[in-house]
């Protein structure tokens, strides 16, 4: 990626300061329809089998702070809650 936007935190960056306020935004990406469990990744909100992204980035020095992947059933504040 060539984005200078966004970056990871590197070693000797405290990631659990918890002075910075965070962004948290999920989106859901496309997948093939799976062989078992198609309940569990089917979303019945956007009518397609999918996986869930969760970024949770700084909002002064937008470092990436984490990245939660679910399926795409689950509701996004129970994901939220579940990562919290």
């Amino acid at each position: 990626m060539g984005d200078n936007n966004f970056s990871l935190p590197n070693k000797t960056e405290n990631i659990n300061d918890n002075s910075e306020s965070r962004i948290y935004d999920i989106t859901e990406s496309r997948i093939d329809r799976p062989e078992k469990n198609q309940e569990e990744w089917y979303s019945g909100k956007k009518k397609f089998y999918s996986i869930k992204t969760q970024v949770e980035i700084g909002a002064d020095t937008h470092l990436i702070y984490s990245l939660d992947f679910i399926k795409g059933s689950e509701h996004d504040f129970k994901i939220f809650k579940y990562t919290h």
